[in-house]
């Protein structure tokens, strides 16, 4: 009964103390991706850093710079980017999403987008980022890049 118990214990120690965190690793790094894609129009450039696959959703982590005008938080009650648009291998999604944005300095900001990820494909996708109005310049930026 000795042996077996004492069995027992080892195994668990094993189990939960090498294998689980092996595993738990192996997620984790599979889940942060860097892109580091970036596009400029009106003198601002929408740069997408990374993206993370957490709890059920695609977060897109993003900076925005102007070396010209200064960025404003808020134009008129906009947001300070307006709605990004989403596509999965060009199709266009009717996603539910959230963000947020901190401002570094009067010239940079950094954000994210977090996407519903429910019903998107597990396997890699093209995807797609787009948006026409960032701070208070109208324009077009969009990224493509593979989730």
């Amino acid at each position: 009964m000795k042996k077996f118990l004492l069995l027992t214990t080892f195994s668990m120690l094993l189990v939960f103390n090498i294998i689980v965190p092996i595993q738990t690793q192996a997620i984790e790094k599979e889940q942060h991706v860097n892109i580091e894609k970036s596009v400029l129009d009106k003198g601002i450039t929408l740069k997408i850093n990374s993206y993370e696959k957490k709890d059920g959703n695609l977060i897109i982590h993003y900076t925005v710079t102007s070396d010209k005008s200064v960025l404003k938080d808020k134009q008129l009650g906009n947001p300070f980017m307006d709605k990004p648009l989403f596509y999965l291998n060009k199709k266009r999604l009717n996603v539910g999403f959230e963000s947020d944005q901190e401002k570094v300095n009067d010239y940079k900001y950094t954000g994210y987008v977090a996407i519903d990820l429910d019903d998107l494909d597990k396997g890699q996708s093209a995807f797609t980022f787009e948006t026409d109005r960032i701070s208070n310049q109208i324009g077009k930026w969009k990224i493509d890049f593979n989730i």
